[in-house]
């Protein structure tokens, strides 16, 4: 987690990685499961500390640097993510990995996710079938995403509780922003 302290000069900055970890409503996050209070409440903590820092012109240093995370498309997607962006500013490499044609079966989950697993702090498996996605959840041994590349994941719905009060119709580039935020807020909360 992380922690916003005021400097000297009355701007507040982002200070450093705590040495404690993450909620259990957090570490639940890396699935799709719903949020409950205490985990969106520390979720949008994390986001606004965040946030504050970045529009005081102190974004997030490389907190996670030398981690790495897998994001799992289809062989012929070749966007570059938000979460490829959010990802990056805080240090992480980001790898775009294709399951090919045909998708592996059941069975090759098991294989494929602890060959990711070793490999990736963390992955993110997109819109993989609902079986392939659970089966790689159960047996990477890390945080398996599902929906943080394509901006589906539930903790993504926070991001408009960041959104200024006196902002009557937010901007599309504020929405991003907000969004960039929560995933960042995440993978802190979940591969910090």
């Amino acid at each position: 987690m992380t922690g916003v302290n005021p400097a000297a000069a009355g701007i507040r900055t982002l200070a450093a990685v705590t040495s404690h970890p993450p909620s259990p409503a957090l570490r639940a996050l890396a699935s799709d499961t719903l949020l409950n209070a205490a985990g969106a409440k520390e979720l949008l903590d994390l986001a606004s500390r965040l946030k504050a820092a970045s529009v005081a012109g102190h974004p997030a240093p490389p907190l996670l640097q030398g981690k790495n995370l897998a994001v799992l498309q289809p062989a012929s997607g070749a966007t570059v993510s938000v979460l490829h962006d959010a990802a990056a500013d805080l240090g992480v490499r980001v790898a775009r990995v294709s399951l090919g044609e045909p998708p592996p079966t059941v069975g090759e989950c098991a294989r494929i996710a602890r060959m990711l697993g070793r490999m990736y702090d963390a992955i993110d498996v997109g819109t993989t079938a609902p079986a392939t996605a659970a089966e790689l959840a159960t047996h990477a041994g890390v945080p398996v995403y599902r929906g943080l590349a394509d901006g589906s994941h539930p903790a993504l719905a926070l991001a408009r509780d960041l959104a200024p009060a006196d902002a009557v119709v937010p901007d599309a580039a504020a929405e991003s922003d907000n969004r960039r935020f929560m995933m960042q807020a995440l993978l802190l909360a979940t591969i910090g």
